[in-house]
């Protein structure tokens, strides 16, 4: 961890603080949860915004667009359509599969294996 950044030279006389590569940096799944409304509130929320700064600004202007054009749950509540509700239920359950598949992924093969590796020492140090 280097909790002052990283000096880059020839790029910027302070040292910058940069995030490591994540799946929030993914525009698909911020445009799903735009499209379908799904909001994260507190540090989960404020990560995701921030992941924002490491998309292309067409990506991150396409998923702001969405936030604020009209609310897709907001219609589908309206419409009164019993399939329509349970459809969009659906997708928002299939994107929290999708997120909690990829949170066990990590975990398993980064999370465990990289503190496997920790504990084997590492060949370098001698």
């Amino acid at each position: 961890m280097l909790p002052r950044g990283v000096l880059y030279e020839g790029v910027s006389n302070e040292p910058i603080s940069l995030s490591g590569g994540s799946a929030a940096q993914s525009s698909s799944i911020q445009c799903f949860d735009a499209l379908l409304c799904v909001q994260h509130e507190g540090e989960t929320g404020d990560f995701l915004t921030r992941m924002r700064d490491y998309m292309p600004p067409a990506h991150r202007q396409l998923i702001e667009t969405l936030s604020v054009c009209r609310s897709l749950r907001d219609f589908v509540i309206k419409s009164s359509s019993s399939d329509l509700y349970q459809a969009y239920n659906s997708c928002v359950s299939a994107l929290a599969d999708l997120r909690s598949y990829h949170l066990n992924t990590v975990a398993k093969y980064v999370i465990v294996s990289g503190n496997q590796v920790r504990s084997m020492g590492c060949p370098l140090r001698g």
